[in-house]
């Protein structure tokens, strides 16, 4: 049955003050807060008080006054490129550096069909959490692309034309592909990768 309760984590207690600030560009924020709610309900060591979302402008004003002992866990901001990453898949990936961690996902090695079914049936199989109308989304994102290309090739000049005026999806916000992504991401950090981000540092 799709969309059942996601499994709780279990996490030793952190240091006494210490903090968890997830940091979020706007089109990203949505998936942020859904990890701080995950965290806040299910009993997780760091909630409350101690567990804050902000955006990269908060977090430049607040970055001077951080305590040694707190976490920063980034979604999809560049200049964490060079932290280890300690899970990837379909695009997805998570690591951490000490009390600095990231989730990214980008839609870019999902860009043929194959990668993108596979996907697809990596969630079906793995994320009964996940709601059917989210995959269907995907698949109904797949066909418009599909047309789109046809229709490009039979009249590139009104494709381009057409471009000019209307951004291309994911320009700003995240597309189907890219949210479904987004929400398996949070999930396998919270089950799989949380503790070890938090304890392990």
């Amino acid at each position: 049955m799709r969309g059942r309760q996601t499994e709780e984590c279990t996490v030793k207690t952190i240091s006494p003050g210490a903090r968890l600030w997830i940091v979020s560009p706007k089109n990203t924020r949505e998936f942020a807060e859904r990890l701080e709610t995950l965290l806040d309900e299910n009993g997780a060591a760091i909630s409350g008080d101690a567990l804050s979302v902000r955006s990269e402008v908060e977090y430049e004003k607040l970055a001077p006054s951080l305590s040694p002992e707190d976490y920063v866990l980034f979604f999809g901001c560049a200049d964490t490129e060079d932290m280890p990453v300690q899970s990837e898949r379909f695009g997805m990936a998570y690591g951490w550096q000490g009390r600095r961690g990231f989730l990214r996902a980008s839609e870019a090695p999902l860009a043929r069909k194959k990668e993108r079914m596979a996907f697809l049936a990596d969630v079906r199989s793995r994320r009964p959490e996940i709601s059917e109308r989210e995959l269907e989304l995907v698949e109904a994102e797949n066909r418009i692309a599909l047309f789109d290309s046809i229709r490009a090739a039979i009249n590139p000049i009104g494709v381009v034309m057409e471009q000019q005026i209307i951004p291309p999806p994911g320009s700003a916000d995240l597309n189907a592909l890219e949210r479904l992504q987004y929400q398996v991401l949070i999930l396998d950090f919270y089950q799989n990768g949380l503790a070890d981000f938090l304890e392990g540092s």
